[in-house]
């Protein structure tokens, strides 16, 4: 069995689509989809000043909401709000 996923996003940090930056617990940023805050197989919890943790039990949902992994600082404009 993998090990849960953990993702750390603020709501008002989107790209033009409304897809969410996010980083993971190793500071790696991503791109996820924008249905995540929705998906009912991924529990979120609210953390302070509007930030949000991701939790995802079933690793395969993973490939369902990364659109882009790996994003460099200057594709991320938000990497200092993290």
């Amino acid at each position: 069995m993998s090990e849960p996923r953990h993702f750390q996003l603020h709501p008002d940090y989107t790209d033009d689509d409304g897809n969410f930056y996010a980083v993971d617990t190793s500071g790696t940023f991503y791109l996820l989809a924008d249905s995540v805050l929705g998906d009912d197989r991924i529990d979120a919890r609210e953390l302070s000043d509007g930030m949000r943790m991701l939790t995802i039990e079933d690793v395969s949902i993973v490939d369902d909401i990364v659109l882009s992994e790996n994003l460099g600082p200057d594709e991320v404009p938000i990497v200092d709000g993290f």
